[in-house]
C-alpha cells in the first residue's frame, strides 16, 4: 500500500453498483466509489458498512485509480482546485477521460491535517447539469475517520454535460464546516 508522508499506512475501500452497466447511456450511470484514509491504525478506520478494503493492485485490475491519482490527474486537465489555511488542507477535483462514446467523469474531494492525526469530516455534493448525483454521506453528516487524511471520488459513466463538485470539511467542529467548488464541462 502507499505511505502518506510522515503518516501511516493509506488504506482502500471501494463500493460497486450492482446494477449492471445500461447498454444506452442516457443519463449518468454511477459505477463506483472509491475512498482512501490514513490512520494510525486500522481501528481509527470505520468505513460505511457498503465499502470493501482492497489493495491499489487490486483497485487497478478493476480499472480503477486511487483517489490520489484521480485528484493528480485533474490539476493537469486544469480542473482540480486546492487551498492550504493553518496547516489545513481541503480540495476538490473533477477527472474526466474518454471512453468510447461515453465518458468517465470523477467526482472527487478531500480533507487533511498535518501534523497529528485527529477527528477529521469529509462530505461532499455532485452535480450533473444541475442535478444532484451525489450527496454523500447523507445531507448534513460527514464521514469522519479518526486519521490523518480521507480522500474520496464517486465515478460515473456520462454522456456530455457539465458537472460540479462541492467538499464539504471539518476538523473537529461540525458546525463550522469549510467548502471546495470546483466545475467542469465537457467535452
Amino acid at each position: 500500500m502507499l505511505v502518506a508522508q510522515g503518516t501511516s499506512d493509506v488504506h482502500y475501500y471501494i463500493s460497486i453498483n450492482p446494477q449492471p452497466e445500461p447498454v444506452n447511456l442516457t443519463a449518468p450511470y454511477w459505477k463506483a466509489t472509491v475512498l482512501a484514509v490514513s490512520a494510525p491504525d486500522t481501528t481509527a478506520i470505520e468505513p460505511p458498512p457498503e465499502f470493501t478494503e482492497v489493495t491499489v493492485t487490486q483497485l487497478h485490475s478493476m480499472g480503477y485509480l486511487t483517489p490520489e491519482e484521480s485528484y493528480a490527474e485533474a490539476p493537469a486537465q486544469g480542473y482540480g482546485v486546492e487551498y492550504e489555511t493553518d496547516g489545513l488542507d481541503k480540495k476538490s477535483w473533477i477527472n474526466v477521460a474518454k471512453l468510447g462514446n461515453w465518458y468517465q467523469v470523477q467526482y472527487g474531494s478531500a480533507t487533511g491535517r498535518n501534523p497529528l492525526p485527529g477527528q477529521l469530516g469529509l462530505g461532499c455534493c455532485s452535480y450533473y447539469k444541475g442535478i444532484l448525483l451525489e450527496d454523500w454521506p447523507a445531507p448534513g453528516q460527514f464521514y469522519e475517520p479518526k486519521g490523518w487524511y480521507t480522500f474520496h471520488y464517486h465515478n460515473y459513466l456520462a454522456p456530455a454535460g457539465d458537472g460540479v463538485q462541492v467538499g464539504r470539511h471539518h476538523w473537529g467542529n461540525r458546525n463550522q464546516p469549510q467548502y471546495t467548488e470546483v466545475r467542469r464541462r465537457w467535452p
